[in-house]
């Protein structure tokens, strides 16, 4: 899917009362959009103009070396005092979003999108782009039973105390390992030979 920026939109959306039922609009009215940045940044559009969320201090705080998460030892910035900026932008930024829903004992797949039109740093129009509510319930109900299977075919004994066993995987990586580096021997000594070969003839 790629990087994204994720959008908030404070202004009136073009609902339909069908879109409201399958909830378009609810949870703040957030999107994403890869019409902007794409760096995971935080927009919103309020009173007809666009902010970007920034922060008043940003601070690098340095892994624990000995944390087992990488993660962990890597590091992360630390922002605090966020605060929204006006961006000045001309053009169209597209947005969507796209959830399952529980709707009338039913399972839908909802994708809608929408297109915000900017002139002189104000939006002109937001259009709607696309809406669709897919009916989904059987999909839903075949993974939860194969879910359901897996889960149950994973407590059997053969499973549960030998292949999925930590000894069993320890045993399986460290043959993989040796058979991996036979083989990069095996290899090098063929191109020797080939080599040896080469200067003899």
């Amino acid at each position: 899917m790629g990087m994204y920026d994720d959008i908030f939109v404070k202004d009136q959306l073009p609902l339909s009362q069908e879109m409201i039922d399958f909830g378009v609009g609810d949870k703040n009215a957030y999107f994403q959009s890869k019409d902007l940045e794409c760096a995971m940044a935080v927009y919103k559009i309020e009173n007809g103009e666009l902010f970007i969320e920034k922060f008043a201090k940003t601070e690098w705080i340095e892994g624990d070396k000995k944390a087992k998460g990488l993660l962990n030892r890597i590091g992360y910035f630390k922002r605090e005092e966020p605060y929204f900026e006006k961006v000045h932008h001309h053009g169209d930024v597209g947005f969507y979003d796209f959830y399952d829903i529980k709707k009338d004992e039913k399972t839908y797949e909802v994708w809608v999108e929408f297109n915000a039109r900017f002139g002189n740093s104000k939006v002109e129009k937001i259009d709607l782009v696309k809406f669709e509510a897919r009916d989904v319930t059987e999909r839903v109900i075949a993974e939860e039973k194969r879910n359901k299977e897996y889960s149950a075919k994973m407590q059997r004994p053969i499973y549960k105390y030998f292949l999925n066993a930590r000894w069993f995987n320890f045993f399986k990586r460290k043959w993989a390992s040796f058979w991996s580096y036979l083989s990069l021997g095996f290899s090098k000594l063929a191109s020797l030979c080939q080599k040896i070969g080469y200067s003899i003839y």
